[in-house]
């Protein structure tokens, strides 16, 4: 215990979030106990108060009147690290209650460690508690706990009749501090409340009485939404849009929050007579967008990390605070980014993401888990739904090229609209030479996947039937490649892939806009995976048998019943996956490609290995094999059970 309780997992101020969150759990406990049994509760609140003792002691104490504790879950609970009664069959069979009565909750207890985490500060608890057992029942009795050290002994006696519901933990520090002052402070109580109670839905007080570093704070019961970077430097001409992420999904509350420089007919703009967005090239600032006033004046650009994400109101990534600076509490970047615009967010019940013991993301750069992939996915479709109204704007005043600057400079993928906004609102442009000409997307002629030889770096394009290529023209070439966010060809086209109908017409493949594919209202399910890997598609004609093609357009078929089969598996944990949905989602990820040769690597073996792990017997025919792929100079190829028996028994060498 004394390792698990190093710095590596928690620092040491940090037990007062513990504390707070084990309150928290204990109010929202009590209500859906007294909504259980139709009675409306909304007196919850939590005092959080750090003080000095008669004797000079440090004394933090944490008071709330949530549901309290009985002898039984003291005994078998509380004093039992790595135990929470929160995760319990006995608390199971309580949600079922609250779930017959559409009043459950899901607590932040996960570990049974967080109590634990009092020690760092002190060997001296005292708890005072007393259970509500439900609406029509009598309380429980009152029960005084002392503890004297992580490994010594635990008192338990009666406490006063006139105790009250509720739960009252003191932690009495350890040493005798000489000095007090806002430097020497380990504890930071009123800062932890500040900065982590970001969206909790109780008030919250918390205090400090010790001299020298006095403070109070009282929390609201709401979320303070976020300034934007044009909000705070004043400047007039903006339009600033809002988005709820509760209008998304009830599990969410928060919002997000995107400000644009706009014109005086409030058409979103890149420069104005107040302010302009400019690329320096030199000095520190060179290779990022900074916003500027008129007279030269550098104001700041966006911040790549601006958002904050809580689960249960509290703060697991971002930086702590409504809006200070909190610096002394250090900033855990956000898993989830929007572009490099502004939110809160705060996830609840099924959408809380995977966290560590210490209440953060996983350390996975790059790979973070299934969990935070789908509530990213989920946070993505309110933010998209400011870009639709920007892109609506852009595009109503004919002015396709500042749509993509904004992009730019807000770092906005436009692939995260639904299809029907970008077929309408976005435009890309056909180039040949130095002519080039914005269509709208939804009005594009076919346009061929070619080959463009080995002396370019792509190797391929997007041309329409009169020679015309996707390009940009030469002004938002320079406006892009001056900063390190360049909008690129290839997301331009990813892009269109996403939103066409890709079919094969003189052998050749080609990408129609003549009936916009809509599919999932949700853009993450345009590819299963990171989005670098497999983009899906609409397949049409005689390529809506096949699961993916050959070419250089990573893409898999999204009617596919495989495809769609891998969908569903991407918001498993790969550990909980079947042996089919793993099969599914490595083949649709994979694409494996066939030649004449045969060859065989790495990935056809792991191909063949998953395939013999799945009971085909008991599974549906749509998910059997033959399964086709098209194949250039070739045409539709089937892959069938030999193939995948061949793999399997292959070497990782290939022979």
């Amino acid at each position: 215990m004394k390792l698990l309780m190093g710095n590596e997992l928690y620092e040491s101020h940090l037990f007062v979030r513990e504390l707070l969150q084990n309150a928290l759990d204990a109010l929202r406990h009590r209500s859906a106990l007294c909504r259980s049994g139709k009675v409306e509760w909304s007196d919850g609140k939590v005092h959080l108060k750090h003080f000095l003792d008669e004797h000079g002691y440090e004394i933090v104490r944490c008071t709330d009147n949530g549901v309290g504790m009985d002898l039984h879950i003291v005994k078998e609970f509380l004093t039992s690290a790595g135990r929470s009664y929160y995760r319990s069959s006995e608390f199971e069979q309580e949600r079922a209650v609250f779930r017959a009565a559409d009043c459950d909750f899901d607590p932040c207890a996960r570990f049974g460690i967080g109590f634990m985490s009092c020690f760092m500060f002190g060997d001296q608890i005292k708890i005072t508690t007393r259970r509500d057992n439900g609406v029509g029942r009598d309380r429980g009795d009152p029960i005084v706990v002392e503890i004297q050290g992580l490994s010594g002994i635990v008192t338990i006696r009666p406490g006063a009749d006139d105790q009250p519901v509720g739960t009252c933990v003191e932690i009495r520090g350890r040493r005798k501090p000489l000095i007090v002052d806002e430097w020497d402070d380990r504890l930071l109580l009123v800062e932890v409340v500040k900065g982590y109670a970001i969206a909790t839905e109780y008030p919250i007080v918390a205090e400090c009485t010790v001299p020298g570093i006095e403070a109070r704070a009282d929390v609201p019961t709401e979320f303070s939404p976020p300034g934007t970077l044009l909000e705070s430097a004043g400047i007039k001409g903006i339009g600033t849009f809002e988005e709820s992420f509760a209008d998304i999904d009830p599990c969410l509350q928060g919002v997000v929050r995107v400000s644009v420089l706009v014109d005086s007919e409030g058409v979103p703009a890149i420069a104005t007579p107040e302010a302009r967005w400019r690329v320096p090239t030199e000095g520190k600032e060179a290779g990022f967008f900074r916003l500027a006033t008129s007279d030269g004046k550098s104001v700041g650009d966006l911040d790549f990390h601006a958002g904050q994400v809580a689960c249960d109101g509290i703060l697991v990534c971002g930086s702590p605070g409504r809006g200070e600076r909190l610096d002394r509490l250090g900033v855990r970047y956000s898993v989830i980014r929007l572009g490099r615009d502004v939110y809160v967010l705060d996830a609840r019940g099924e959408l809380k993401p995977h966290l560590s013991p210490s209440r953060r993301p996983a350390e996975r750069p790059f790979h973070p888990h299934v969990t935070w992939t789908r509530l990213s996915r989920v946070a993505e479709r309110a933010y998209a739904r400011i870009w639709e109204q920007i892109a609506a704007l852009t595009g109503k005043a004919d002015q396709p090229e500042t749509l993509w600057q904004l992009a730019s400079v807000h770092w906005v993928d436009l692939g995260v609209l639904r299809a029907d906004a970008i077929a309408k609102h976005v435009a890309v442009c056909l180039c040949e030479g130095e002519d080039h000409c914005w269509t709208r997307i939804s009005d594009l002629p076919p346009l061929w996947l070619l080959d463009t030889g080995e002396n370019d770096q792509r190797g391929w394009t997007l041309q329409s039937e009169d020679g015309r290529s996707i390009g940009f023209p030469d002004s938002l070439a320079s406006f892009a490649a001056k900063s390190n966010r360049n909008v690129t060809v290839d997301s331009v086209e990813g892009i269109l892939a996403s939103v066409g109908l890709l079919s094969v017409s003189q052998s050749r493949l080609q990408l129609r806009f003549d009936s916009i594919e809509c599919g999932d209202d949700d853009p993450g399910r345009r590819y299963v995976g990171h989005r670098s890997v497999t983009k899906l598609v609409a397949f049409a004609d005689e390529l809506k048998s096949c699961v993916s093609v050959q070419s250089h357009l990573d893409t898999a078929n999204r009617n596919h019943p495989l495809t769609r089969f891998a969908v569903d598996a991407d918001d498993v944990v790969p550990e909980h996956r079947s042996a089919l949905q793993e099969f599914c989602w490595s083949f649709v990820r994979w694409r494996p490609r066939i030649d004449e040769a045969g060859k065989v690597d790495r990935w056809h073996r792991k191909l063949g290995i998953l395939y013999r792990a799945v009971n085909w017997k008991s599974e549906s025919d749509e998910l059997k094999p033959p399964y086709h792929i098209w194949v250039r100079d070739t045409g539709i190829v089937e892959v069938t059970e030999e193939h995948f028996e061949r793999w399997a028994e292959s070497r990782i060498d290939g022979k």
